[in-house]
This record gives structure tokens, sequence and C-alpha cells, in this order.
């Protein structure tokens, strides 16, 4: 049975989207009485940026990497890891992040409490791709897997409330999560991969 989110949770996810657009701009916004209202938190914000991801884990707002716009010039990587909780950005420093990336996923596993993210890409001139699954915990990042037999190429990543684990769309391929390792579920009959 699928259960259509809460207002609350609607506009929460609107949000994200809206802010994973626009950050790229140096900006954040909420809806607010049917309407996007851009938002000036006060102190510190994250550099703007763009590849980045975003997912919400019950609490705030998680953002992880991303390519951040050094004097209105793309690109530097980073790994910085910020949470957002309605009214302002604050810089999490975990003890221990993952390296940077760009075009990787997250997802947030409400049974563990746990964001999932993972794969992407580094570098600007020499491409290489990222192999690893982190999770976050509220407080630190910790590498929870490595995969190096299967290039995840620009994974999409969504949390299946009703089987309990992360899922995620890849190029020709459909990989579900539990907290151990990833574990291919493709069908026979799935959507097409929109980039190829």
């Amino acid at each position: 049975m699928s259960v259509m989110p809460s207002h609350r949770s609607r506009a929460i996810c609107r949000r994200v989207v809206v802010s994973a657009c626009l950050l790229a701009f140096a900006s954040t916004a909420r809806a607010q009485e049917g309407r996007w209202v851009e938002v000036t938190p006060a102190g510190n914000s994250p550099d703007p940026r763009l590849l980045h991801a975003m997912t919400y884990d019950g609490t705030r707002v998680i953002l992880f990497g991303g390519d951040a716009l050094v004097g209105g010039f793309c690109c530097d990587e980073v790994n910085d890891t910020w949470g957002w909780d309605g009214t302002g950005w604050t810089d999490l420093t975990p003890a221990r992040s993952p390296d940077t990336r760009w075009l990787h996923a997250m997802a947030y596993d409400s049974r563990r409490s746990r964001v999932v993210m993972g794969f992407g890409k580094t570098g600007t001139t020499a491409l290489r791709a990222r192999f690893d699954t982190w999770e976050w915990n509220g407080a630190n990042w910790v590498e929870a897997a490595w995969d190096a037999t299967h290039l995840f190429y620009e994974p999409s990543m969504a949390y299946d409330v009703d089987r309990s684990v992360t899922v995620m769309l890849t190029d020709d391929r459909t990989w579900v999560w539990g907290g151990a390792q990833w574990v291919d579920v493709t069908p026979e009959s799935q959507p097409p991969w929109p980039f190829g």
C-alpha cells in the first residue's frame, strides 16, 4: 500500500529539490503558503555549487560534496557535509568524510536512521569513478562498502519504506542496499536510462 506524504513532507521534498537547483546560485528556497520563497540564512552557508547530492534525514536536509564555484568559475571539488534545519545551514564538520565527488547519489534509510551515499565521479580533466558506499549516522561518515566490479554511472537513489531498502537505479541495472552490500534486482523490464 502506498501512502501519500504529508503536506509537511511534500514541502520538504520540494524544498530539497529546489534548494539543490538553486544552491548553484547561492540561494536557498522553501515552500511557504503554496509558493517558493527565497531564504537568506543567517550565518554560514555552503559555497555555491552544482552536481552535489542532498536528502532529508527526518530532522534536516543533509548536503554532501559537489563542485563548488570558486570566484564565479567552476569548479573546486569538495567533500563537506552541511545540514539545513529549515532556517539555517550548519557545517557539520565530521571527523571522517568520503573523498571529493560529484554526480553521486544519496537517500535516507529511515529504518536504520542512516543516510546512504555513494559512487559519483572525481576529477576535472581525467575523470575517475568512485566505487564506494558511505553511511552518515548523524554525526560522522562510515565507509560501508567498496565495489569496483560494477560501474554505477550517474546513479539515482530513493528509500523504499515498504521493503526497508535503499533502491538505486544506474544506467542499466536496479540495485538494493539493506546495510551490507548492493544486490542486483534488475527486473526483466525497467525504466529506460535517460542518458542512453
